[in-house]
């Protein structure tokens, strides 16, 4: 699926910035840390990628240099983001990390001016996902996804009520889940989120909501906001460090989404075998693949 990107659901990335600092167990064996260590980077400094990086977005070519041949069909088509491409932000980073605050506002301008482009944004610091959209009166793009990113039960229980209690205020974005590395079977269907007061609680994944308060009106409401998409994947680590995820266990989340209708991507899983245990099979066959209905499959 990548063009220019080793994440299968992705044509592109966009770094704007890049440095991380960790908050919780799915952190551990985080890719970044190894790569940008390899690079004699200090991964815990966050720190604003090339202007090269922030021009991406709108880099063009002209006619004459694909006449002259300087740029290949294929080579275009990695280097030029078209319509329509799906284009992850933040792979090295976290977009609503606070030591990025002063180059937010303009990271949302350039998302903001290529609305053709499906911008997904994952994170793990979902709390902060109200404070960084104060200020932006009338952002609204259609293609932006925002990804609460849960390893287990507990971060589930955090993360996925934050960010659809953002969405409630701030419906200018689409909500999904990226379940990886799923480091323990994780019941979406339990996981559910106050509605503006503790007397309605809406169900994550099917987005019904119910009363729990006998003196307010009773029934049952099924148009609050929801996860419209589900990534699942086992860790991808040095076997030494790989913390092994059961296939039944991804099996079951998948299943459990297909049931609420809720479009799911299993992207990774391990090997079975204990000889193998951590070995990854990274495209498994039979395995669902699905997109939201607003992103385009191919």
């Amino acid at each position: 699926m990548g063009t220019d990107s080793g994440i299968p659901y992705v044509h592109h990335t966009w770094g704007p910035w890049r440095g991380c600092t960790k908050v919780s167990a799915g952190c551990n064996n985080c890719y970044m840390f190894r790569e940008q260590r390899r690079w004699d980077n200090d991964p815990t400094k966050v720190v604003r990628c090339s202007k090269g990086n922030w021009r991406q977005p709108f880099k063009k070519v002209t006619a004459g240099q694909v006449a002259d041949g300087l740029y290949p069909l294929a080579q275009m088509f990695k280097e030029v983001w078209q319509p329509g491409d799906r284009v992850m932000v933040c792979p090295w980073s976290d977009f609503f990390h606070p030591a990025a605050d002063e180059w937010r506002e303009e990271a949302w301008g350039v998302m903001g001016a290529r609305p053709d482009i499906h911008w997904i944004v994952p994170t793990k610091r979902t709390e902060r996902i109200p404070e960084c959209f104060k200020g932006l009166a009338g952002f609204h793009v259609e293609s932006l996804t925002i990804l609460a990113s849960v390893e287990n039960q507990a971060m589930a229980d955090k993360r996925i009520p934050e960010l659809l209690e953002a969405k409630a205020e701030w419906p200018c974005f689409h909500a999904g889940v990226s379940l990886e590395p799923m480091l323990e079977y994780v019941d979406l269907r339990s996981v559910g989120w106050a509605i503006e007061d503790a007397d309605w609680v809406c169900n994550a994944l099917t987005g019904e909501a119910w009363c729990q308060n006998s003196d307010s009106p009773s029934g049952y409401v099924d148009d609050c906001p929801k996860l419209e998409w589900v990534i699942i994947g086992a860790e991808n680590a040095p076997k030494d460090k790989v913390r092994h995820c059961p296939s039944v266990n991804i099996h079951s989340a998948k299943c459990d989404c297909q049931s609420a209708g809720v479009p799911v991507y299993v992207k990774q899983i391990h090997y079975d075998d204990k000889d193998c245990s951590g070995r990854l099979n990274k495209m498994p066959k039979g395995w669902t693949r699905q997109y939201p209905d607003y992103m385009e499959s191919e």
